[in-house]
């Protein structure tokens, strides 16, 4: 990458990813077809890292966070493989309850992208603003809910399938076959 590419805007986009689904790649790749390149931020990296919220109070729960920190990172490789270059997608751990961190985590040249999908989104944009100038775009229809995925996921139900990409769903596969219980949430 040019030298002079690194002071450019970076995308942000920052989430748990418990799983990456269609929905999280849809805005990773707003972002690289506006810069070229993004930055994801994975939050929840760390069982110290999960803070209970009014606006979501299940963000904590183990049940919400089946997935480590690294198969997170691997979805997010194998999701984005056909939308961004490997040299030009950054995947960062990001303590999010914890701005006097931040800077070990995200350069200051930043703009971190989300949806409004409601009232957490809402409060991490505020908790974000303070720090990154954040790019709120507008919900989209049927979205995808994480948690429900994971219900579907828990319960045997395949149809979980439809809403992640085909290479997460593979990996989510394999981590299932392979015996990796946390992935699935059984």
């Amino acid at each position: 990458m040019p030298a002079e590419d690194r002071f450019d805007r970076w995308p942000c986009v920052i989430g748990r990813f418990q799983p990456f689904h269609r929905d999280h790649l849809s805005l990773v790749a707003e972002a690289v077809a506006e810069h070229g390149r993004v930055i994801v931020a994975v939050t929840n990296a760390e069982t110290s890292w999960r803070v209970p919220t009014a606006e979501a109070p299940h963000r904590h729960l183990d049940s919400a966070n089946p997935f480590t920190y690294w198969q997170r990172a691997e979805m997010v490789r194998a999701a984005t493989a056909g939308v961004v270059a490997a040299e030009r997608l950054h995947i960062t751990p990001f303590p999010i309850h914890d701005p006097s961190a931040w800077a070990a985590y995200l350069p200051a040249n930043v703009e971190c992208w989300m949806r409004d999908r409601g009232p957490w989104e809402r409060r991490k944009a505020h908790l974000l603003a303070g720090t990154f100038p954040v790019r709120t775009l507008a919900a989209v229809a049927g979205e995808v809910s994480g948690s429900d995925i994971r219900r579907r996921l828990a319960v045997g139900d395949e149809s979980w399938r439809d809403d992640v990409p085909a290479a997460v769903a593979e990996l989510i596969g394999c981590w299932h076959r392979a015996g990796d219980g946390s992935a699935t949430g059984q």
